[in-house]
């Protein structure tokens, strides 16, 4: 009996979520950047909701392009985001004619 209760308390603590973070998608203009060392702020304005987000862009690849203005003000771009950090896990600027 002992065992069998054991065994469910583990099984209920295993497939709880504890404090998980939702991934957000937002597609739309960049209004602002800050680049620090190592990383960069970037705000952008959701086309869809017309809410803005700050995201923490971390990857050497975009940082490059924030930095030589490949990305800059008023590129629309596609972010996948961490809602809890705010670090961007997805930072694409956005194709099209």
């Amino acid at each position: 009996m002992k065992r069998m209760i054991l065994a469910v308390a583990a099984l209920t603590l295993g497939l709880t979520n504890v404090a998980s973070a939702e991934e957000i998608t937002i597609v739309g203009p960049v209004t602002k950047i800050e680049l620090k060392t190592g990383s960069a702020d970037v705000t952008v304005k959701d086309s869809k909701t017309d809410k803005t987000a700050v995201v923490v862009v971390k990857d050497q690849q975009s940082l490059d392009k924030l930095s030589d203005k490949r990305i800059s003000n008023g590129v629309d771009v596609r972010v996948k985001y961490d809602s809890a950090t705010g670090i961007a896990r997805v930072f694409k600027k956005e194709g099209g004619c």
